[in-house]
């Protein structure tokens, strides 16, 4: 809008109330365009049904106005495609009408703006269009409109000037270049009257605020000693109401006669209710299993005993709770219980934690027969494997010796040195089985790998004999060739791989096993991810699971964490992370 407008207060912009019909006196098209285009895109802009009506006594033609208003309004063509706007001749809109189709507004829009110019009415009937004007005026009030009226001045005379201004809540002109607005003897009269209203007001104020500060003053003495007194016993509330937060125990108190029950904030809070919510029996929130538990201590009561309790308490939304309540008899004047009062805790997240101890406690119980076990099954393999087979193969060795010796005793024949050849061979033959066999041992009891190249090398080397003798394929990556790890650090690391991979034989289902080492943050990181079926919370935490509890053992005891999760039909993941101590032993790198 232009800024000798904006001046005057007004703008047809922004600042129109619903309601507004005024009209614009012009002289160029250009001076219309300046005016309608703001006008139009505002009212778009507030999602307003827009109707730009276009008299043919206009110096503007449809297409002009289109164009005009697109260059402000890019997505123009969409709104008119989808009826927030409509630009149309006079034909065509007041073709068998005489007044708007208000039932734009019900369509959805927050309002209705238009602009059309009835000058083609008041050369036709001038009384027609007085009658016109009049009409719009007393309707707009009423509605969610606003509406302007264009006229050129070029054809306007002076009588049809005052009769048009006349009509409407205000007029704007734009004459030599510059902007001016006049207002109608209704519109002045009523904000003189507004004036007036509002001095009258403004005295009223004042005198009432005389009134009210006298007394203000009389009551400020009584609520400063209200609130001393209140003070007092807010700083007592306020206290117990910490503890009773602090200590998730609520108090309570129930009339017997009545069953009006009162209860602390925290009782509400430990119930699942808003405060201050009316709680009409606490046999309503009490589960249903545990009614009878509470209907024994309602006949305590009113013995006038005393109670210890506990029972579950369904809560508004579903959750259950489990609380301990105590309480004991209020007695009247003739010893008759009328009443009782007591506390409330909600314990049962220290039930649950009771319940993890005892389910720790049974799993520490299992790993340790468990490992006990393994220690006699380990001896007890090794042993036969010795006995079995390295006793066995040293005794044909001993056997076959015992052979040469008597063929060079007895035979002076050069004819039986072939045979005594082949015997030798067989010979060397068992012997690299018995050696083979005592590494094979060996490596199972510590890989002598481990203490040679370090913890890099030995789980590359036991991730290929993991592939070697299962078939599933493992890929590793490790951007560091060692890693700066004390030796029982680095057993322990090599036991927990161990374990993973044997889990994964066992029970993950999987194709293949991808094994990563790294360092980050002074901390040496080993992931073995699979693509099984992936671990499920029960597995991980079952009593059972003495596997994986033997893995966190281990990178506890080293001053590690071991995290393990897992995702239905994609895999499991084992994340350990170490500690990498300072001065711990250094592992020469060997090059693959």
């Amino acid at each position: 809008m232009p800024k000798e407008l904006r001046k005057t207060g007004i703008s047809v912009v922004g600042d129109l109330p619903w309601g507004s019909h005024f009209c614009y006196f012009y002289e160029t098209k250009q001076d219309l365009l300046d005016t309608l285009v703001p006008y139009f895109k505002a009212g778009l802009e507030s999602n307003e049904f827009c109707l730009w009506i276009i008299s043919k006594s206009e110096l503007l033609t449809l297409e002009e106005a289109k164009k005009a208003l697109a260059q402000a309004v890019p997505d123009l063509e969409r709104r008119i495609a989808a009826g927030s706007i409509e630009i149309v001749s006079h034909d065509e809109w007041f073709q068998d009408r005489e007044i708007f189709d208000l039932h734009r507004v019900a369509r959805g829009y927050a309002g209705m703006r238009i602009n059309g110019s009835p000058a083609w009415l008041q050369k036709k009937d001038r009384k027609q269009f007085l009658e016109f004007e009049h009409q719009l005026e007393k309707l707009f009030p009423t509605e969610r409109m606003i509406a302007s009226c264009t006229y050129p001045l070029a054809t306007t005379n002076g009588d049809e000037l005052f009769d048009v201004s006349w009509r409407h809540q205000f007029a704007i002109a734009k004459r030599n270049g510059q902007w001016e607005v006049y207002e109608t003897p209704a519109l002045k009269q009523a904000k003189a009257e507004i004036e007036r209203l509002n001095e009258e007001l403004e005295q009223r104020v004042i005198d009432r605020t005389s009134e009210l500060a006298a007394a203000n003053e009389e009551l400020r003495s009584e609520i400063a000693e209200r609130k001393q007194a209140e003070g007092k016993l807010k700083q007592s509330e306020s206290q117990l109401a910490e503890a009773q937060r602090v200590a998730h125990v609520g108090s309570w108190e129930q009339n017997l006669d009545t069953g009006q029950i009162l209860c602390s904030d925290e009782t509400y809070k430990i119930f699942g209710l808003q405060p201050q919510e009316p709680i009409e029996s606490f046999e309503k929130l009490i589960h249903p299993g545990d009614r009878l538990v509470q209907l024994e201590t309602r006949a305590k009561t009113l013995r006038g005993e005393p109670y210890d309790v506990e029972y579950r308490v369904v809560r508004p939304d579903g959750e259950i709770r489990l609380v301990h309540s105590r309480g004991e008899a209020i007695l009247d004047e003739s010893g008759r219980p009328c009443g009782t009062f007591g506390t409330v805790q909600d314990v049962t997240e220290l039930k649950r934690a009771e319940e993890r101890l005892k389910a720790t406690t049974e799993q520490l119980r299992a790993l340790s027969a468990r490992l006990q076990s393994a220690r006699e099954e380990e001896g007890i393999r090794i042993a036969r494997e010795i006995h079995d087979e390295l006793g066995s193969w040293l005794t044909s060795l001993r056997w076959d010796l015992e052979g040469i010796e008597k063929i060079f005793c007895e035979s002076e024949n050069q004819a039986q040195v072939p045979a005594l050849r082949e015997k030798i061979t067989a010979m060397l033959g068992l012997t690299d089985t018995t050696i083979k066999t005592v590494q094979r041992i060996a490596s199972e009891l510590r890989p002598s790998i481990l203490d040679d190249l370090g913890l890099i090398e030995a789980i590359k080397w036991q991730a290929q004999q993991f592939q070697d003798r299962t078939g599933i394929a493992v890929y590793w990556d490790s951007p560091i060739d060692d890693v700066d790890l004390n030796q029982e650090q680095s057993t322990e690391a090599f036991r927990i791989f161990q374990e993973a991979m044997t889990n994964i034989l066992r029970h993950a289902q999987a194709t293949r096993v991808d094994v990563t080492m790294v360092e980050e943050a002074g901390s040496f990181v080993l992931t073995i991810r699979d693509n099984g079926k992936g671990i499920t919370e029960d597995e991980k935490s079952g009593q059972l699971s003495i596997g994986i509890l033997g893995m966190r053992e281990r990178a506890h005891l080293i001053g590690g964490e071991i995290d393990i999760t897992g995702v239905e039909g994609e895999g499991t993941a084992v994340t350990v992370q170490l500690p990498i101590v300072p001065g711990g032993h250094k592992f020469e790198s060997v090059a693959d």
